[in-house]
């Protein structure tokens, strides 16, 4: 179900919330558990022993309402962001849900196909989802963090760097396509032996041979897709190389963007900038592509 502005406009006025008890009891129980091992250890510097009354003194008095405290504003902090994202999804004709179950929950028309994708993660942590209907069924976008995937986007690291990146993450955009399309994934060479693509999927060569080189296409009808990718899509792929992986499977477009090492903490602070950057490229995507494949929609407005 949907967030909305009234579940949150409570953050931008003054005075105790007690929608934020739970919070402030969560950091209060907390807390000690964190501090009382470093509390114990100064006690004992201190009186040459660890005192157990003192450090339950010192914990009681000092960590429950210093962790209240936190807790508190942690969750009101949370609170804030959400209505930030409910209302910047609202300005641009979606709507937005914190923690999704799945993404097509009364949004998407094929959401049973997604369980086909290749490229979607299926079991990831699925955060921030905004969604929307569209001319020709319903779209959604969503960030995804999964361990299972950490070595997805790892390219050219050291082993050391490789096991510091602890997990993958990336943003998703699934969408009705209102036609039903052969399967068929397109994706930059660097995935090419990353992604596990069936192996009855032929790779696809066009007269392009700068395409050949920049792109994978891999489809399970080797004439469909030959029909469906123009010199129109060609032309706008070649402008697009590096982070976005696309796949169609029966009547859904899958896009996903990958979020680089160096992208994801400014991800973290600022997720809405390169949610846009996606929704954007879908938008073209759809404009560039065969009308019968996916017709031209305006994913960033508000109509």
């Amino acid at each position: 179900m949907a967030d909305t502005a009234k579940q949150y406009d409570w953050t931008e006025t003054g005075g105790f919330h007690p929608q934020l008890i739970r919070s402030l009891v969560t950091g209060a129980i907390v807390t000690p558990i964190v501090l009382a091992i470093p509390v114990a250890g100064i006690v004992a510097r201190l009186t040459g022993s660890i005192s157990i009354p003192i450090v339950v003194g010192i914990l009681v008095l000092v960590a429950v309402p210093l962790g209240a405290a936190l807790g508190y504003l942690v969750g009101l902090g949370r609170s804030k962001q959400r209505l930030h994202w409910v209302r910047w999804a609202a300005e641009k004709g979606w709507e937005y849900e914190a923690q999704p179950s799945h993404p097509g929950d009364g949004i998407l028309d094929h959401s049973a196909e997604l369980s086909s994708s290749t490229l979607y993660w299926q079991h990831a942590t699925r955060r921030d989802l905004i969604g929307r209907r569209t001319a020709v069924g319903g779209a959604c976008v969503l960030s995804a963090k999964s361990m299972a995937k950490a070595d997805l986007h790892q390219q050219n690291q050291t082993t050391r760097q490789a096991r510091r990146t602890h997990t993958g993450m990336c943003l998703y955009l699934v969408m009705d396509t209102g036609s039903s399309c052969p399967d068929m994934t397109l994706h930059p060479h660097a995935f090419s032996d990353r992604l596990p693509i069936p192996r009855s999927h032929a790779t696809v060569q066009f007269e392009v041979d700068a395409f050949n080189q920049a792109w994978t296409v891999r489809a399970a009808d080797e004439k469909a897709a030959f029909a469906r990718i123009d010199q129109q899509t060609i032309d706008f792929l070649m402008q697009h190389q590096g982070h976005f992986l696309l796949e169609f499977v029966g009547g859904l477009l899958v896009v996903q963007y990958w979020i680089s090492e160096a992208e994801e903490t400014h991800f973290v602070t600022a997720p809405r900038p390169i949610y846009e950057r996606l929704i954007a490229f879908t938008r073209d995507l759809t404009k560039a592509v065969p009308d019968d494949l996916v017709p031209p929609l305006e994913l960033d407005s508000g109509s």
